[in-house]
Parts: structure tokens; sequence; C-alpha cells
């Protein structure tokens, strides 16, 4: 995940939350989540509604349209 030009490493996601590698404290807004998969990279722009909490083992998510 990046936000602000800072790279975060995304442990899980599922439909509606992630869990960072790392835990770390960010604002609500805007990130871009990248996943690669065998070479493959694909990005999606995401909303971190809550922001993200380093005490919260998940943090919400909301895709956008």
């Amino acid at each position: 995940m990046v936000v602000n030009a800072h790279s975060f490493a995304v442990a899980q996601i599922g439909p509606d939350f992630l869990v960072l590698s790392e835990p770390a404290d960010l604002p609500p807004g805007q990130a871009e989540l990248v996943v690669e998969v065998d070479g493959s990279e694909k990005r999606r722009t995401i909303f971190l509604p809550d922001g993200v909490c380093a005490a919260d083992e998940q943090t919400r998510i909301a895709h956008a349209s």
C-alpha cells in the first residue's frame, strides 16, 4: 500500500479490510493498493475511511468507484 509516497507492506487483505505487516498510524484518506503476482502488477485506489491505527489489527478500507 502506498500513502503519500510512503510504502507499507500488507500482510492480509479482505473485501473490506487489510492488515499491515508492521503497525502504523495514518490519517483517513486515499491510498494505492499495489499487488504483484508472478511479475504482474495491479494498482487500485482505495480509501482509508478511519485511517490506520497501530493499535488495531484490521484497517477498514473502501474501494474507489
